[in-house]
């Protein structure tokens, strides 16, 4: 995800097919944006944990979406990143010299009704000002 990575040369030239010269323009704002905006070039662990939250916009356009066809859906954390890391590895969908897992989602269709919602009351959350 840095802004001279191969990932992002594909997308802007392979993918979105932009110009030499709009490719240059947006590698000059992502550059700045990664070295001074949000300081992500200072460790790896900055640039893969706001990469991580790149995941997170296109699950939530996925789970929407699922929700809108009436197939359920749960984003899950829970998990032992090295050994799901290595287990996908394994079965050869993930090279962990160029990425790592950030979040995983499960698809399908619920057995069961779903439970009440248990939820805090909203005044005790939210001020309104």
């Amino acid at each position: 995800m840095r802004y001279d990575g191969e990932h992002v040369r594909h997308m802007m030239h392979d993918v979105h097919k932009f110009s030499a010269e709009r490719v240059a323009g947006r590698e000059k704002v992502y550059r700045k944006f990664q070295e001074s905006d949000f300081r992500l070039l200072d460790s790896e662990r900055a640039l893969f944990d706001w990469s991580c939250k790149q995941a997170y916009i296109a699950l939530a356009d996925m789970m929407t979406g699922a929700a809108m066809i009436g197939v359920d859906s749960c984003a899950i954390e829970g998990y032992d990143q090295g050994e799901a890391e290595a287990v996908l590895a394994g079965a050869g969908v993930l090279d962990t010299r160029e990425w790592g897992l950030a979040v995983m989602v499960a698809f399908g269709y619920r057995v069961a009704p779903p439970s009440a919602k248990v939820r805090q009351a909203m005044a005790d959350v939210v001020r309104w000002v």
